[in-house]
């Protein structure tokens, strides 16, 4: 898999060329909105995607942690991905991928991800 070629592909296509950031070999920030960056993993056999949102409310948090198991369980609102929380108790999303795609494949889960980044942060307004 050529993550690299893939990433700078995508970019191209999204006018972002120059907003994609990079910290080391095979690991990419792909901008999704002023606040949130899409972390891309590249290692042998496969990538991982990675997003961290903004810090969990702490009214209501039992049930918005209910509808995060709830779709971890069912593969809902994720595409296959674990929501997570960080050390700063942050909402995270990561999906893993160890299968060979194609650029068209990779696009359309880069763009599925963003989509999925976008519901999670749309819910945790909703408890603000």
């Amino acid at each position: 898999m050529m993550i690299e070629a893939f990433v700078q592909q995508l970019t191209i296509e999204l006018g972002i060329l120059h907003s994609i950031e990079t910290d080391s070999i095979d690991t990419y920030l792909l901008p999704v909105d002023d606040n949130i960056s899409i972390e891309i993993y590249g290692f042998p056999g496969g990538f991982s995607l990675k997003a961290t949102m903004e810090k969990i409310p702490e009214h209501h948090c039992e049930d918005f942690f209910l509808e995060v198991l709830s779709s971890n369980l069912f593969g809902q609102g994720t595409g296959g991905g674990i929501l997570g929380i960080n050390e700063n108790e942050a909402l995270i999303i990561t999906i893993t991928i160890t299968t060979d795609i194609n650029y068209q494949e990779f696009r359309d889960l880069v763009e599925d991800f963003a989509n999925y980044v976008d519901f999670w942060q749309s819910e945790l307004a909703l408890m603000k």
